[in-house]
């Protein structure tokens, strides 16, 4: 067998965690490897097994300049180097094929248990198809909305689905589904495939942890530019981003940077002298929480609007502004990031701690900083700037 011929696949036993600047930090046994936020989308599609080649040529059209294609390609080739794509042996069938990343139920599991955003997004939809309605349903996974969209009366359905072994779920529901003849399960990216008609109403939910990280805007633009009709109907049809300064909990700081109780433990424990590292602690570093989990930490200031997305009127976001926070409540040592978006005239979402549903899936970015704030915090938020610089920054004369 030739190396063109072998297929690899994404380790099934990976950790991974999102660092700021856009970088990756993925991790299993005791193996830790920082990679370009790219490595995600790597292992979206090495969840199902495929020839190094085959990877290539479904991430390429993702990189839109040389720099880009460079970077691809050098972390397709870290990430075989460091295991943690691996190859699939010759005799394995699709019965005991691995899946992960998006290709794995895990996740789909994950989201059909968040029943906010199920239930949700199934009476958006009961809310706003109307008779004789063409839907688009981008990322479909499993193909729940596709199916919910043809049962609330939509005349034909097209389901979007990039990944191979993810269509897998989506045809099983469509075809076991009383309206599966209205429904056209479509295997590719939104962003490539032609569609036979312009549609009607666009239903997608493609909100990462890190709102903007799935890439909603442009998406989103390109399907009103070649897919939908004019005056088409979104859902959701907006995004709002929301920032708010906490004093992170005992412990949780001193799990993220070297700290001085830890510095004179280790000093007795090992002889050893680890001062030098106070100095080595970075300015920033980011951990994904679950907001539900936040409720009851300390929040130093209410919170404020990021950015506000009207979806209808998608175009190429750039933004790079700076928010000052006034802390009327105490100290900060932490930023959290949330969002709320509108499904529906009666329908929305929100991952705020304070009103987020005990069920919701979705992590948030939980910014954290060396420094403990008083009196007031600047931090920036960018998009659209750089793919590593994108995201929420430390603000101020520094920044």
């Amino acid at each position: 067998m030739t190396t063109e011929e072998v297929t690899f696949v994404a380790r099934a036993d990976l950790t991974i965690r999102t660092l700021p600047n856009r970088q990756v930090e993925i991790s299993y046994g005791d193996q830790f490897h920082q990679l370009p936020g790219i490595a995600l989308s790597i292992l979206d599609v090495f969840g199902t097994p495929r020839t190094i080649d085959e990877g290539h040529e479904i991430l390429e059209p993702q990189s839109d300049h040389d720099g880009a294609k460079g970077v691809l390609y050098d972390s397709v080739s870290q990430m075989l180097t460091d295991g943690i794509i691996i190859p699939v042996p010759a005799e394995t069938d699709e019965s005991t094929q691995i899946t992960s990343g998006y290709a794995a139920p895990r996740i789909h599991v994950v989201m059909l248990r968040d029943e906010a955003r199920t239930a949700g997004y199934i009476n958006a939809l009961r809310e706003t198809i109307q008779p004789d309605d063409v839907v688009l349903d981008i990322g479909t996974g499993t193909g729940v909305l596709a199916v919910a969209a043809a049962e609330a009366g939509a005349r034909q359905v097209y389901a979007i689905e990039a990944n191979p072994e993810t269509a897998r779920y989506a045809k099983s529901l469509i075809e076991n589904s009383p309206h599966g003849d209205r429904i056209e399960l479509i295997n590719g990216w939104s962003t490539e495939v032609q569609l036979p008609e312009r549609c009607d109403l666009l239903v997608s939910e493609m909100i990462g942890d890190d709102p903007l990280d799935e890439d909603i805007v442009a998406m989103t633009a390109d399907a009103i530019s070649r897919h939908l009709k004019s005056g088409a109907r979104l859902i959701p049809d907006r995004l709002d981003i929301f920032a708010q300064p906490i004093l992170l909990p005992d412990g949780k700081h001193a799990e993220q940077f070297f700290c001085e109780a830890d510095i004179s433990s280790w000093e007795k424990k090992y002889g050893l002298q680890f001062r030098s590292l106070l100095e080595l602690n970075p300015r920033h570093t980011m951990e994904l929480v679950l907001p539900q989990d936040t409720k009851n930490w300390h929040f130093s200031a209410p919170r404020q609007k990021l950015t506000s997305l009207d979806l209808t009127q998608c175009s190429k976001a750039v933004f790079d502004e700076q928010f000052v926070f006034e802390l009327d409540n105490g100290t900060a040592n932490g930023m959290l990031v949330f969002f709320e978006t509108t499904l529906s005239k009666n329908q929305s979402l929100s991952t705020d701690p304070q009103v987020v549903n005990q069920s919701n899936h979705w992590l948030s970015p939980c910014h954290m900083f060396r420094t403990e704030f008083s009196g007031e915090m600047n931090i920036g938020f960018r998009y659209g700037i750089s793919e590593w610089l994108d995201g929420v920054y430390l603000g101020g004369p520094e920044s």
